[in-house]
């Protein structure tokens, strides 16, 4: 009687929460983050998205970021103004006059940013696996018929301008091990209000990349719908 209770009660918690998520075993772990560092130095790095924000000279901007098969875009988001770059072509929207230019031309802070995102790529691909911290979920996603185990690398006393450290989601086929995507981030204790901060989503194909010029003409019209 008591086993079927116990069964009851596990089986309402599973319907109430939708999934639970179970820690990867040492071994798992183990086997996960050895075939991890193994595919880094050679894992594609065509696609990703990502964004920096919290700015040192501008904490109102937000820069946003997406390279599809090697084609870089960027969406800068000011306090007045909207940018969208794609590396040939400029568009500049003015959010008080509601106005648009157009230019051929390509801005510093496009090659600024370009620069850093190759640090933070080059970063990836040197990575040897020396984390302060690694776990594990079990099953946290799936790929058509396939599992997604997540491995979390946590790399501590980073030497950079962003908070001090450095944390790898890796999502890895538990079958096999091998990489299907991962997230890089900064984060720190004391939310690191005085560092610029960054998050970078990278993956093997191109789908999941985002829209960058859908998002800013988004966003264009919204403060045209709100601002009439």
């Amino acid at each position: 009687m008591k086993k079927s209770m116990v069964f009851i009660l596990w089986g309402l918690l599973l319907g109430l929460t939708g999934c639970i998520y179970i820690g990867l075993l040492p071994t798992e772990l183990k086997k996960h983050n050895a075939k991890i560092i193994e595919q880094l130095p050679d894992f594609p790095l065509e696609n990703y998205s990502g964004n920096f924000y919290n700015l040192p000279d501008n904490k109102d901007t937000t820069i946003q970021f997406s390279c599809k098969d090697g084609n870089l875009k960027y969406f800068i988001e000011t306090k007045d103004k909207l940018y969208y770059m794609n590396g040939e072509i400029e568009k500049v929207y003015t959010i008080e006059t509601k106005e648009e230019i157009i230019a051929e031309e390509i801005r510093s802070i496009y090659q600024e940013t370009y620069e850093e995102i190759k640090r933070l790529l080059s970063l990836i691909h040197n990575y040897d696996g020396s984390f302060s911290k690694s776990s594990g979920i079990r099953g946290y996603d799936k790929v058509g018929e396939e599992i997604l185990d997540e491995i979390d690398h946590y790399v501590y006393d980073m030497d950079w301008q962003y908070s001090s450290t450095a944390m790898f989601v890796f999502y890895a086929f538990a079958s096999n091990s091998n990489l299907h995507s991962f997230w890089l981030r900064d984060i720190s204790n004391d939310d690191g209000a005085d560092k610029p901060h960054f998050q970078m989503n990278l993956y093997k194909e191109n789908s999941a990349i985002q829209d960058i010029e859908g998002a800013y003409e988004a966003m264009k019209q919204n403060y045209e719908f709100f601002e009439a």
